[in-house]
């Protein structure tokens, strides 16, 4: 909104916005009368509340609302009008015209309503409501606001639109890494552990590259989003972003087709022969730069549905492109034979699709504008996170080349191979909470009440530990029926050893994201890096002492010890910056529970009927362990068929 004229705010505009605070004006059409046609016509208004006298509105080219003299400014001497303002019109939309008492609020302006006002220190406003008029519109009477709709959101019905947006984000997430993990029995009958080992060596480079190519903005463009209202502010981050990176992976892909034949060399996926390797290691690299390309700017492309918390449509983004990558992947792999060069071709087709699918989708928002300033704001923010991502890539991939170091040359791309497809098993722990990662840093920045948002994190790490915790035990005890089933070939299955570290390393991973949130919420991220570094260090450490002795089973525990010591150093620096009263003594419980479980499913023979018999006894035990609080006992006793 724009004022026309007036005189700056004033003590009797601060009297005012005192008197006037409480009262929201509904402003109604009560008529429209035409003018001849060389005249404008003009729309007489009433309002809900007697505060303000009737106003008249010209509509023409812009609408000229003129404010008569409030009766509460009768009681002042010589105070004349208080304000003219212009707003844009809409011929059947709504507008909101504020009045000189009350706040601006919302800073945005477009042609869908009105200009922004220039003064921030005028006291609290009043809003009208111009409803969208016909020809000829009776008065009606406006109804007074639900009092309701302002108040705080329980902690119930935050958790509860917290696992809504989980459970669909969940439909696509959930489904994506499931069916990844139902292909394996594919990629293990026609892919030999070699070649699967050379595909993870060339995900995990991947990985660590997209961490590059998306800079800070990846990690600042969600929290920069709630700052401001403002749609074009919004429009100018999403374009900032979205030419960004469009320009970084364009230039990573140009170098991996430049150089495929020496990279190929240096990440350890070039042709051998006796190690039954199929297809030449250049075609792999050029493949995987392709993906790169694509998966950074799909990447940003759904990353805005979250943002705008609309997780049913990032879902149906996700589930295309599931739809059309295991169609493409199963035509390559056991149709025509491609091999890992199938596998990658067949993954970054479907993503590709989409990608040009929602380029037309957004098209009205991915104009050519580019805000430096906002782009180093990003990077400010996201830069020390941006560390501590390149940390993790350490702890999450970096084994794999350590293992292909390390390990006898013999058998190093084979154990690669091994150690991949436990990690496969063990990320069902993480296939729980991959949708309640990508539904929590809006929940969580949502959450303006602070003391609401450190009740909300409180319940919500507890619970999420727990999940994490009893999937954890599930998979240890059923790793391997699981390894057998999914790696079709016996050189696959010694890989059942090292699933139970890597899943209880998820188990802390889940803490880890719901503790660091609290650095986000502050944007004060400087310390992420240093935690990240340091459990990275860590893991480095121990997989060069560990891995020549034991394997891959070195690099599991290496793993295991990394994400206890970063779930240790966030917690410390989230505490200190956002300090939140979490449940620990129930925390520890979950983890006492769920390592006794596991202890004695190991120690005894193995068998399905005593691996499904501790694991639906993990509940049982925290029960017997006291984890439960009163309120969530008498909700137990209500689900019971003998209560009802």
């Amino acid at each position: 909104m724009r004022e026309g004229y007036g005189e700056p705010c004033s003590p009797i505009a601060g009297r005012l916005g005192s008197e006037l605070a409480a009262q929201p004006l509904e402003r109604r059409v009560q008529r429209v009368e035409a003018g001849r046609s060389s005249e404008e016509a003009a729309v007489a208004v009433v309002l809900g509340s007697e505060l303000l006298d009737p106003r008249e509105v010209e509509k023409g080219r812009r609408e000229l609302v003129s404010f008569r003299q409030p009766a509460v400014l009768d009681r002042l001497p010589r105070v004349g009008s208080v304000r003219q303002v212009v707003a844009e019109p809409q011929a059947w939309g709504s507008h909101h015209v504020e009045h000189p008492a009350r706040p601006l609020l919302d800073r945005s302006g477009d042609r869908h309503g009105a200009s922004v006002v220039p003064e921030t220190d005028c006291p609290a406003r009043q809003r009208a409501t111009l409803a969208p008029v016909s020809q000829v519109t009776a008065a009606k009477p406006t109804s007074p606001p639900d009092p309701g709709d302002d108040k705080p959101q329980s902690l119930g019905s935050q958790l509860a639109q917290l696992s809504r947006h989980s459970v669909i984000y969940g439909v696509g997430g959930l489904t994506s890494r499931f069916l990844a993990v139902l292909m394996l029995p594919i990629y293990t009958s026609f892919v030999s552990a070699g070649d699967y080992g050379r595909i993870e060596l060339l995900t995990s480079a991947m990985a660590v590259a997209v961490v590059l190519i998306r800079g800070g903005a990846n990690f600042g463009f969600i929290r920069f989003y709630y700052l401001e209202k403002d749609p074009d502010y919004h429009r100018r981050l999403i374009r900032t972003v979205f030419w960004a990176q469009m320009a970084y992976s364009t230039f990573a892909l140009t170098l991996c087709i430049v150089f495929a034949p020496q990279l190929a060399n240096v990440l350890g996926v070039a042709w051998h022969p006796g190690h039954h390797l199929q297809g030449s290691g250049t075609s792999l690299v050029v493949a995987t730069g392709v993906l790169l390309w694509v998966n950074v700017n799909y990447a940003q492309m759904t990353n805005l549905f979250r943002a705008e918390q609309r997780s049913v449509a990032f879902s149906f983004a996700t589930i295309t492109n599931i739809a059309i990558t295991v169609s493409l992947t199963v035509i390559l792999v056991v149709v025509y034979k491609e091999g890992p060069l199938g596998i990658l071709v067949g993954n970054l087709s479907g993503t590709l699709i989409v990608f040009i699918a929602l380029l037309g989708y957004r098209r009205e928002q991915l104009g050519l504008q580019f805000d430096r300033r906002l782009l180093h704001s990003l990077n400010r923010f996201g830069f020390p996170l941006m560390g501590a991502a390149l940390a993790m890539w350490v702890m999450n991939f970096g084994d794999r080349f350590m293992i292909s170091r390390l390990v006898p040359a013999a058998d190093a791309i084979t154990q690669v191979g091994q150690y991949s497809l436990a990690n496969k098993v063990s990320q069902a722990t993480v296939l729980l909470f991959t949708a309640f990662q990508m539904a929590w840093p809006a929940f969580a920045y949502s959450i303006e009440d602070e003391a609401a948002a450190k009740r909300a994190y409180s319940y919500v790490l507890t619970y999420l530990m727990f999940i994490a915790a009893w999937a954890a035990v599930g998979l240890s005890l059923f790793a391997p029926w699981i390894v057998h089933f999914l790696g079709r070939k016996p050189s696959f299955w010694p890989a059942e050893a090292a699933v139970p570290a890597l899943a209880y390393g998820s188990v802390f991973f889940a803490g880890f994201i719901v503790v660091t949130i609290a650095t986000g919420r502050q944007r004060r991220t400087q310390f992420n890096w240093v935690a990240a570094t340091a459990a990275a260090v860590l893991n480095f450490t121990l997989n060069l002492w560990l891995i020549p002795a034991y394997g891959m089973l070195g690099a599991a525990y290496a793993t295991l010890a990394a994400f206890i010591l970063l779930m240790v150093l966030r917690t410390w620096n989230a505490q200190r910056v956002f300090p939140v009263a979490y449940q620990w003594r129930r925390v520890v419980v979950v983890l006492l529970a769920a390592g006794l479980l596991t202890v004695i499913g190991e120690v005894l023979p193995h068998s399905l009927l005593l691996a499904a018999a501790l694991t639906a006894a993990y509940p049982l035990l925290l029960a017997a362990f006291g984890f439960y609080l009163p309120a969530e006992r008498e909700r137990l006793r209500r689900l019971l068929p003998a209560h009802n």
